[in-house]
């Protein structure tokens, strides 16, 4: 039960290589364990998913397009925009809970792989028609207090953690992701009651925002 509650856990929080390493760890101890297997089954189709969805910031020419547009020029003189684009095209996964206050900036990509279409300020990201897809790029401060939390509730320091997913969260109150965490969170100190209250709260802002259903689903 133990491992299996964790591996829930690191997947909600998405830190699925962390999950998969914590089902295999605890099918080397119970390799009976039909919840286990079902759970290290249902994962890997999950990842395996999420690696055949184009990354729309991959085209080869993203940052000479970028350079050569007025507009987003000015962005890519910003480092902390600049690490943010190269951590997205790294691990497109990070797109899908892309969702950010005044500040944030998207474009809108057609024509299929790698093609390139008007820019505007997005108000979250969601499929545009056939091979558009409009991407708003989440605020770098929050995804930075959202890393430090991981860290923390890594170490187990739930209280420090609470306190950086709050921070992103004030940082990017549409995003339902930091929600979700403080979550993950309370279900790890055994507080299940605020644990199911905050799901709820993270489901009504994802659909507020029209977030992606399969980040709902989570």
């Amino acid at each position: 039960q133990g491992y299996s509650r964790k591996a829930a856990a690191l997947q909600f929080l998405g830190r699925l290589d962390e999950a998969e390493r914590c089902y295999e760890q605890g099918l080397e101890k119970e390799p009976d364990s039909a919840q286990l297997r079902q759970g290290l089954r249902d994962l890997r189709a999950r990842m395996a998913a999420e690696r055949r969805v184009p990354n729309p910031l991959g085209a080869p020419d993203l940052l000479e397009r970028l350079r050569a547009d007025p507009r987003t020029r000015a962005l890519l003189e910003q480092p902390e925009y600049r690490e943010l684009l190269d951590e997205l095209r790294r691990r497109p996964a990070e797109l899908g809970a892309s969702v950010t206050p005044a500040g944030h900036w998207g474009h809108e990509m057609g024509g299929g792989p790698g093609g390139w279409g008007e820019y505007e300020v997005g108000e979250g990201c969601h499929l545009g028609g056939p091979g558009k897809v409009t991407v708003t790029l989440p605020c770098p401060q929050a995804l930075r207090e959202k890393e430090l939390g991981n860290a923390a509730y890594r170490r187990r320091s739930f209280d420090t953690a609470l306190g950086h997913y709050g921070r992103a969260r004030e940082l990017d109150p549409r995003d339902m992701t930091y929600i979700a965490n403080q979550a993950a969170v309370h279900f790890e100190k055994g507080e299940y009651e605020r644990c199911r209250e905050l799901c709820e709260e993270a489901v009504a802002v994802g659909r507020e925002n029209r977030e992606d259903y399969r980040q709902i689903a989570k």
